[in-house]
Parts: structure tokens; sequence; C-alpha cells
């Protein structure tokens, strides 16, 4: 539910700020939001600020800054519908990558279910036979890509659990990877950028709230 609420946010930000600034803001208010919860929060148990499986915690923090970047360029080439309901086969990525890497079983009443949800994931998106036919190539495996990239992140996520990691680095993972790899470019398009009304930062702040 919150991705499709942060595909439609950066469709109404639109072509007034490109991905890279979407992603950039949207990391700064999360990693924001995330240390201050870990600081000042009543979370239990001890703070590590350190992980304890850095290679991992980075993998995960590729996968999901990739699966971002491709979302968010599949909304602006895809109507949304279609963007939100490609991008749903996260589920079935994940459970194969759990299977390949995890060594979970995948049974086939398991996908048969997801299977199922998908089909529950089509009837709410409700994308027009029409729209999904003329959409682009390039948007169709854009939004296919962020989904098998968010079942790559979700596949770490399970192993970093089962390793007792953090929740902090659980989370901190993306935006730790996202902030300098969109940093260069979310500057220097922001300084192109004129006459930029006030709402896009509201809508930016929006962006990193609807990712919570």
């Amino acid at each position: 539910a919150l991705f499709s609420v942060m595909a439609a946010i950066s469709k109404v930000i639109g072509a007034r700020a490109t991905t890279f600034e979407k992603v950039f803001w949207r990391s700064l208010v999360c990693s924001a939001s995330i240390l201050c919860s870990q600081a000042y929060g009543r979370a239990p148990g001890p703070k590590s600020w350190w992980p304890k499986n850095p290679g991992v915690v980075l993998l995960r923090g590729v996968c999901g800054h990739l699966a971002i970047l491709l979302y968010l360029e599949s909304v602006g080439l895809l109507p949304l519908g279609v963007a939100v309901f490609l991008g749903m086969i996260y589920p079935l990525a994940a459970a194969i990558f759990a299977w390949l890497f995890l060594g979970e079983r995948l049974r086939p009443s398991r996908l048969a279910a997801l299977l199922v949800s998908l089909g529950g994931v089509a009837l709410i998106a409700r994308p027009a036979p029409g729209d999904v036919a003329s959409s682009t190539l390039l948007g169709v495996a854009l939004a296919l890509g962020s989904g098998v990239f968010i079942g790559g992140a979700l596949c770490c996520a399970r192993a970093l659990a089962e390793a007792g990691e953090g929740d902090m680095w659980l989370l901190l993972s993306l935006p730790l990877v996202s902030l300098p790899c969109a940093a260069p470019s979310a500057f220097q398009d922001g300084l192109r950028s004129e006459g930029r009304g006030q709402d896009v930062w509201w809508l930016f702040l929006a962006l990193g709230v609807a990712s919570q």
C-alpha cells in the first residue's frame, strides 16, 4: 500500500523533479526518521552502531536502491495502475530467491497462494488491457525489474533477521546506499531547476513519510 502511495506522490511531482532528486529526498527523510527513533526511542534491546553482517547489509541496500530507482522511473513511463501491478511480482521473486539462497522450501501451495495474491493486486490496481498493450517496453521492463530487486532486498532482510542483525541496519541499509548514489545527480539537477514551487518540497517530505 505504501508503495502505491509513494508512486502516486511521485506521479504528482512529475517532471518537476528528476528520479534521482526524488530518491535522494526520500532517503534523507527516511534516514533522519530512523536515526531519531533509534537515538531517542524506547526500542527494546541494545543498539548496535555497526552491522554484524556489513556485506549483506550493503547488498540489501543496493537491491533496495535499484528497486526504488526503477520503480519511480517506471511510474513516469506507465499508467499508475500498470506500474503498481507489474511491481507487485516481488513476493514471487522473494520466494524464489529464498529457495535459491536460503534453502527455504518452495511448496506448490505457496506458489499458488502467491499467484492468487497477484491476481488480487490486479483486481485492485485494475490495469486496463489497452494500457498494458500500449505501455512502453522500457517502462514494463523497469517495473518488472523493480519487483525483482524488491524480492532480493526482502531475501537479504530475511537472511539478516536470521543472523540476528539489529533492526536499525535493516532499515538504514537502503537510505545509506541511496544517499551517496543519488546525491550528485540530485544536487546538479536541483541547481538547474528554476521556478520550482514550494509545494514540491512538501511533496518530497510526503514521499519520505510514505516510505516509513
